[in-house]
């Protein structure tokens, strides 16, 4: 640098000088003078009071620097006093469960907005959190948490109350907990836990407790893990609900459905059980007894169907019908109407049945019981009676009169259970007209004979002696006719009285009776007049006889009585 300053070169510059000071050098040409000057100083001497108010200035900025510092601390501590205070307050919180209180507001500025908001929070949290305690209580559910890092249990309140301690008290250590369990329901919990622990499988469990005072009781439990960020396990959560109610309910419907299973099993009525799914799940004895099948021959509904009703056309009108008749008694939440078919037995044969199905929806949920009637016999007396009333139908054709059976009922209601076809000749109504109320006949019977007849039906009735009787009856076709009765009777089943008998037309004999009174009158009053002529002779004789007494002679005629009525008659 000192040659190039030789060489004539102008400005300034710093050099160090052969005794190796560093020297602030300056060079000016004066070209008129034809000078060239050249200043050298030490730059220790020429930059030394640059040097003094350098650190005057670095001492001014440590010092301002020193005061907003501090001013700055003091008004950060002013400012954010409301937010140590909360963080203060939570930090003195227990945790683990308990409620944080709302955190005090010391100003109406921005922190204090921020503070209130978060008390907003804790009150949401607060009703949330009551809410879900009482919905706890009313469920009988309760939560529980392990910390595995502490080794801290938490429980909620219902909790303890499963579990029958005082929720103001502390959590009893581990190794009581399995006092709380029958044996093995606490060798159950323990592997589950376990396994939870090492696998991350959740659990969940029905366990029989044992409470502080003895009782017995269930509980449902279900447990998982609770990883953090890094998916490590770092505790346990789970939950927990009292279902001894359940449970006892559960004994219960098992107990009823024993007992159901045992009434059906003694009865003598056919009974199947089937499930929502169509599987027939129970056949009582009656009903192998009668149709021959067991569960193995007709597993499901669909197997029954092609056995008992092998004819495709009568299956599908049969399954038909049911399906209607089903679906009306759950729409309507009336009984099922019971239907009368005909099933074909494992052994070939036939039997005639009432069929009828009841949801058993409260103590067996999902179940249908089908009854199935064997009306078989009593169709085939039935049909026995009809004939026989068809032969004596035939055989009351040739009766002159109507042939019937009259019954009166305890509450005093009648109706003819059987009538031969000519009632209709007799009371011009139809048998089927008084099969259930006898109300028609009565109707027509002339009203001067209504009451002579009806008490002598309850005469009757009272002595069980013989019926008879005769009256008049007004047709619907405007005619009159006499009708006589007569009938035996005898004490029916209901403790009424039923009346086998014969009712036929007199009216033609009783129009000749009624001639023959009438002659007979006639000839009665021609008799009176005979005889009353006959007496005045008679007397007219006498008083004759008299006269010729009285003048001396002898009387003419012979003395004669009058002649009584009937006498002379051949």
């Amino acid at each position: 640098k000192l040659d190039n300053f030789l060489a004539g070169r102008e400005g300034s510059d710093i050099i160090r000088n052969p005794h190796g000071v560093e020297m602030l050098v300056s060079a000016k040409n004066i070209p008129a003078a034809d000078w060239y000057v050249a200043a050298t100083l030490p730059t220790a001497e020429a930059f030394a009071p640059i040097h003094d108010m350098q650190q005057r200035m670095l001492l001014a900025t440590i010092l301002l620097t020193l005061i907003a510092g501090g001013l700055t601390w003091w008004m950060l501590r002013r400012q954010l006093a409301p937010i140590a205070a909360a963080a203060e307050a939570l930090g003195a919180h227990p945790g683990h469960g308990l409620m944080a209180e709302p955190l005090p507001v010391t100003k109406r500025d921005e922190i204090g907005q921020l503070i209130g908001s978060f008390n907003n929070l804790l009150d949401a949290q607060r009703r949330i959190v009551k809410d879900l305690g009482e919905t706890q209580r009313i469920a009988h559910v309760g939560n529980w948490r392990l910390d595995l890092r502490t080794n801290q249990v938490v429980w909620t309140e219902e909790l303890y109350k499963m579990y029958g301690f005082d929720p103001a008290l502390p959590i009893p250590p581990y190794p009581e907990h399995m006092k709380l369990f029958s044996p093995e329901s606490w060798e159950r919990l323990s592997s589950a836990l376990a396994h939870t622990r090492e696998t991350g499988v959740p659990y969940t469990l029905e366990l029989e407790l044992v409470r502080k005072d003895g009782n017995n009781g269930w509980m449902w439990v279900h447990g998982e893990v609770e990883v953090d960020a890094a998916g490590k396990t770092v505790g346990l959560w789970g939950a927990a609900q009292d279902i001894t109610e359940r449970k006892r309910t559960e004994a219960n419907i098992r107990l009823a459905e024993s007992r159901f299973r045992a009434i059906i099993e003694a009865s003598p009525i056919p009974f199947a059980l089937n499930d929502s799914a169509l599987n027939i799940t129970y056949l009582n004895s009656a009903f192998i007894r009668t149709f021959g099948y067991d569960r193995k021959d007709i597993p499901t509904v669909d197997a029954w169907w092609p056995k008992a009703y092998p004819d495709e056309m009568y299956r599908q009108e049969v399954a038909k019908e049911w399906l209607l008749r089903l679906d009306a008694a759950k729409r309507d939440a009336t009984p099922f109407e019971p239907m009368e078919v005909r099933i074909r037995c494992k052994d070939g044969g036939e039997r005639i049945v009432l069929a009828t199905a009841t949801p058993l929806e409260l103590s067996l949920k999902d179940l249908h019981v089908v009854t199935l009637y064997d009306i078989t016999e009593r169709k085939r007396a039935e049909q026995a009676t009809f004939e026989a009333l068809q032969r004596v139908d035939r055989l009351a054709q040739h009766v002159p009169g109507m042939l019937y059976q009259f019954h009166l009922r305890p509450d005093g209601s009648s109706h003819f259970p059987y009538a031969s076809t000519k009632i209709k000749n007799i009371y011009g109504v139809l048998p089927e007209q008084v099969s259930n109320d006898a109300v028609a006949v009565f109707k027509v019977i002339h009203p001067d004979d209504l009451q002579r007849v009806s008490e002598s039906i309850q005469a009757s009735a009272r002595t069980l002696s013989d019926w008879h009787a005769q009256y008049r009856v007004n047709l619907p076709d405007g005619r009159t006719i006499w009708v006589e009765g007569q009938s035996s009777p005898e004490v029916a089943p209901d403790g009424g009285v039923l009346w086998h008998g014969h009712i036929r037309d007199i009216t033609d004999s009783k129009a000749t009776e009624l001639r023959l009174h009438e002659q007979l009158d006639e000839l009665q009053r021609w008799q009176q007049a005979m005889l009353g002529r006959e007496s005045r002779i008679i007397s007219i004789k006498q008083e004759v006889n008299e006269l010729l007494v009285r003048s001396g002679q002898p009387p003419r005629y012979a003395a004669q009585l009058p002649a009584q009525p009937g006498e002379g008659d051949a």
